[in-house]
């Protein structure tokens, strides 16, 4: 609100970028591109609806996938085939997600490369 004290703030800036990127191949190891890859953090209190941290993308034919510009942390990267729009948002969803999820660092203006296995 107006005038409304905020304290115990950090506020950081930076013109750094941390990315991640790979492909998604399947049992024979031949690119995925119909799983939708789904990114997000280890912590739960960041599972919230519209989430930043939270992030999906699409690999291109040959699977290869790249998410830029991501917050610092740990996440899991998991793949999913035929969800609902927005359906990551759900922290239950997220939770079922774990079990097949690829825990991921990523670090301050780093290049992170990750590929996902299909089992």
């Amino acid at each position: 609100k107006a005038d409304q004290a905020i304290g115990n703030a950090v506020v950081t800036f930076s013109d750094r970028q941390a990315e991640l990127s790979a492909a998604v191949l399947n049992d024979r190891n031949q690119p995925a591109p119909e799983y939708t890859i789904v990114l997000y953090p280890t912590d739960q209190r960041f599972w919230t609806a519209g989430a930043r941290r939270i992030r999906t993308t699409r690999p291109a034919t040959d699977g290869r996938y790249t998410f830029g510009s991501i917050l610092p942390g740990e996440y899991r990267l998991a793949p999913i085939f035929d969800a609902e729009p927005g359906a990551w948002f759900d922290p239950g969803f997220l939770q079922q997600l774990d079990v097949v999820g690829t825990r991921v660092t990523v670090h301050d203006a780093g290049k992170k490369v990750q590929n996902l296995q299909l089992k």
